[in-house]
């Protein structure tokens, strides 16, 4: 459902992402021997309100809350002196919707995860270049998820990076989770 939801939020993406746009990191020759996986130095949220926050290599997991109305990014930044081939943001929803007056409440997710919701991938190949960092951005819109008229909205968005070399190895950072906070 999330990559759904997300994934159609194509709009936002270009809003969200205009401060960085281009190539990154320094020019490497591709390298498909590369057997080290890349580093994720960052999992962070991007023009979220009272404050962005951030998933570091020495930070581990982190939670924060979302208001009912809030829109934001999530970004994953990798590093590879090799090059990095892709940076993927992932992630699952769990949503619960409460009728107030019944007590009786319908949930759906996390289900299972497949596929990334946005992936940056570079399509070199060998005897071109790649670049030492890349990264992937995902809009969040949080008026996107709605409960029927009436029904409380309890939610729990978990995101993590995941980033591969060109020679295949991969990573993935620890996990960012937010809640929606109480209206």
């Amino acid at each position: 459902m999330l990559a759904l939801r997300l994934g159609a939020l194509v709009a936002c993406v270009a809003v969200v992402s205009a401060c960085e746009q281009g190539p990154e990191g320094s020019p490497v020759p591709v390298n498909t021997a590369d057997t080290t996986p890349p580093v994720i130095f960052e999992v962070t949220t991007q023009g979220k309100e009272g404050g962005d926050i951030e998933v570091t290599p020495s930070s581990g997991s982190v939670t924060g809350t979302l208001a009912a109305d809030e829109s934001m990014a999530v970004i994953v930044r990798a590093q590879d002196p090799e090059g990095v081939k892709a940076a993927e943001v992932w992630g699952t929803e769990e949503k619960t919707c409460t009728d107030p007056q019944s007590g009786i409440a319908t949930r759906t997710g996390p289900g299972l995860v497949a596929l990334p919701l946005i992936a940056n991938t570079d399509s070199a190949t060998t005897g071109g270049t790649a670049r030492t960092i890349r990264s992937a951005r995902q809009p969040v819109v949080m008026t996107d998820f709605t409960c029927p008229q009436g029904d409380e909205l309890s939610l729990k968005l978990v995101f993590w990076g995941e980033a591969e070399s060109f020679g295949g190895a991969r990573t993935r950072s620890d996990v960012m989770t937010l809640t929606l906070s109480a209206p």
